[in-house]
């Protein structure tokens, strides 16, 4: 159980370690490539505005009279050599500058009237016209204005009535952010490591007083249940020699129950205290699960008739199975128990074996006077009652429930309880 404890509470922080690590480098990344993205296409607008490209097709940068508002005479003395840029706030907004037309390296096709293709290549060395226009054929197969081929940022767009194509050689932002998004992920492996050694050998720390408290506990179950045994040997015993002077009575009788209670509590509590172990040591076997089920529910036939009870049973037949017959007999035995203490008056009871796969169900279901529809995993815990279904007048101890649990897990299975109606509860264990 402490074992468990700790792997499931090394998962726990491992997990929530990755969640918040992978959500802050996933954050970071995808809003490097968003910025990335955006900065393309603020740069594929500016090209367009400015006629798909920076620069005349002499070589020299558009002049400055061709970006100043309309009516404003360019600046005396002011160069015509540098590109401009357009006549709005629209670089200052999005951060480009003067430097930007000669940093973007991008290549432009138009889609003439009669169907032929100019391009303009002048910005770029790693096309040529041939690769620019099965580029721009191939965005038209498309039919989207923006997107990405290869590392080329598109824009499709209309300059002076041509249908024109603007790529954008995003290769060094795209192979940075990318070279990121390797860096970050190392790095945050690298750390999950190290976060992973520092859980592991603290978790033993951490875990240290509720190791002690349970050792503690387990101690004092099977102490006190030693303990128990004499004087409850001593009351049987008395209660036996009284009865043959004074002969048998109410009281007598109520002594004797009590006792066997006792003695049963106690029993279990060191039963499902060696079940709970890390490794609790069950000889395994191969047996016949089938005729396990049915002869362990033959004797509660009898005791359902003489309640005005109804039990049914259902077995597959031919089903076997490799663990500790004795210990699932138990299991069913605490199983049928509960079904026949608490079902109503008159009330039925259902046991089923069923397989699917390798997988062996037995359902143990029986009608109740009235409980809450859901899950009812809780009655597992020793001790636990549902307040209007079980109660001390039944003469259980709750620890049936527990002890068939333990059994299960013992062997590698699981077991749930629910009631899907609130009429009926049904017990399901899976091995």
């Amino acid at each position: 159980m402490i074992k468990r404890l700790r792997r499931k509470f090394i998962a726990i922080a491992m997990i929530s370690v990755a969640a918040v690590l992978l959500a802050i480098i996933g954050g970071i990344n995808i809003a490097n490539f968003v910025s990335a993205n955006n900065l393309a296409d603020e740069k594929l607008v500016l090209l367009a505005r400015s006629g798909g490209s920076f620069f005349t097709t002499e070589g020299e940068s558009r002049p400055k009279e061709e970006r100043t508002p309309e009516g404003e005479p360019p600046a005396e003395g002011n160069p015509t050599d540098r590109p401009a840029l357009p006549p709005d706030e629209f670089a200052d907004k999005h951060g480009i500058n003067a430097e930007t037309p000669f940093e973007a390296r991008y290549f432009t096709v138009f889609y003439e009237a009669d169907g032929s293709m100019t391009v303009n290549i002048d910005r770029i060395a790693a096309v040529d016209e041939e690769q620019a226009k099965d580029y721009a054929y191939s965005v038209m197969r498309w039919k989207k204005d923006k997107g990405y081929i290869d590392d080329y940022r598109f824009l499709k767009t209309t300059i002076e009535g041509k249908e024109a194509y603007l790529f954008l050689d995003c290769s060094r932002d795209l192979t940075t952010a990318r070279d990121f998004l390797v860096y970050s992920l190392s790095i945050s492996a690298a750390g999950l490591v190290v976060v992973f050694v520092l859980v592991y050998l603290l978790s033993k720390m951490i875990i240290k007083p509720v190791a002690e408290g349970y050792e503690k506990q387990k101690r004092f179950i099977t102490d006190a249940s030693h303990e128990l045994k004499t004087p409850l040997t001593i009351i049987s015993a008395n209660t036996e020699i009284l009865e043959m002077d004074v002969g048998e009575s109410e009281w007598t009788e109520s002594i004797k129950k009590q006792v066997a209670r006792l003695t049963e509590m106690t029993n279990n509590l060191v039963y499902l205290s060696r079940m709970e172990e890390e490794n609790p040591r069950l000889a395994a076997t191969d047996f016949s699960l089938s005729d396990l089920v049915k002869n362990t529910s033959a004797p509660y036939e009898a005791i359902a008739r003489t309640k005005g009870k109804t039990l049914s049973v259902d077995v597959e037949e031919g089903v076997s199975y490799h663990g500790n017959e004795k210990a699932i007999k138990q299991a069913l035995t605490m199983l049928l128990d509960n079904a026949m203490k608490y079902s109503d008056d008159k009330g039925s009871v259902w046991v089923n074996l069923t397989t699917v796969g390798k997988s062996k169900t037995i359902t143990v279901k029986n009608t109740v006077e009235e409980m809450p529809v859901g899950n009812h995993d809780e009655l597992f815990e020793r001790f636990a009652r549902s307040d209007k279904s079980r109660n001390s007048k039944t003469g259980g101890s709750g620890i049936g429930m527990a002890v068939a649990q333990a059994v299960v897990k013992a062997h590698g299975g699981k077991i749930s309880a629910n009631s899907p109606d609130g009429k009926t509860f049904v017990v399901k264990a899976e091995m």
